[in-house]
């Protein structure tokens, strides 16, 4: 009866709960690596600019076991290791705290694989270089996004109506190195910051150190702290940093 009693407060304290990730045993409670599958989605299209289209297979294969004590009430926490682009394999730092003490209780990494699907523009035939894109050029199909496509034209307006920067050849997806640039913010003048953490939001105005496109990382400094941070261009002299 006990066992049958911690299985029902299992399920009420994780809604993704599946009868072949979890096992109760007498050293505790034994997830499968599969378990972290819908936390890790979710940490993928909350904070990073893949919003739809993803899939994820969990590739680590060492079950994680947690103490019966602490396993109806845990705060986990999941990071992936720094300079990763959200493309193929992506290591993730999996901590588990219990509810109570906030004590770590366990600390690992998980192997996740990435798939993201996305509808992305092909060129119909040659492009020449300076001439304006119009529907007639394009097809839009459904692929696979790799390193060599993640910076596809995603969005219609975003396409139409500009000029190729260079030429661009049949067959050929349509990437945003590939458009003629349009700079939105400039080295030397000042932008809007906006820090995004959760559902905080903070402004403050910046001076800019490059020039920058629209989805480009550009350097910029806090007027009055000189303090020296990456910023990603989102508009006309707007640029947004996520706070972790």
């Amino acid at each position: 009866m006990k066992k049958i009693a911690l299985c029902c407060l299992l399920f009420v304290f994780c809604g993704w709960l599946t009868a072949d990730s979890v096992k109760i045993t007498r050293d505790g409670t034994t997830l499968t690596p599969s378990y972290f599958k819908d936390m890790i989605l979710d940490y993928i299209v909350k904070n990073s600019q893949w919003k739809d289209g993803v899939q994820v297979e969990i590739t680590s294969s060492k079950d994680i076991v947690i103490p019966q004590t602490d396993v109806n009430n845990i705060r986990w926490q999941l990071m992936p290791a720094n300079g990763q682009d959200f493309l193929g394999n992506i290591l993730f730092k999996l901590r588990a705290f219990s509810g109570t003490s906030n004590e770590e209780i366990y600390s690992n990494w998980l192997i996740a694989k990435l798939k993201i699907m996305k509808s992305v523009p092909i060129s119909n035939r040659e492009i020449r270089k300076n001439q304006a894109i119009d529907e007639s050029d394009v097809r839009w199909e459904i692929r696979e996004i790799d390193a060599f496509t993640k910076d596809a034209i995603l969005d219609k307006d975003k396409l139409f109506g500009e000029k190729a920067g260079r030429m661009i050849r049949p067959n050929s997806v349509i990437t945003a190195d590939l458009l003629g640039k349009k700079y939105l913010v400039f080295r030397g003048t000042t932008a809007l910051l906006v820090a995004q953490s959760n559902s905080i939001k903070a402004t403050s105005t910046v001076k800019v150190l490059a020039d920058g496109g629209y989805g480009d990382s550009v350097k910029v400094m806090n007027i009055s702290s000189q303090k020296v941070l990456s910023a990603v261009v989102t508009g006309k002299n707007q640029v947004e940093v996520t706070v972790q």
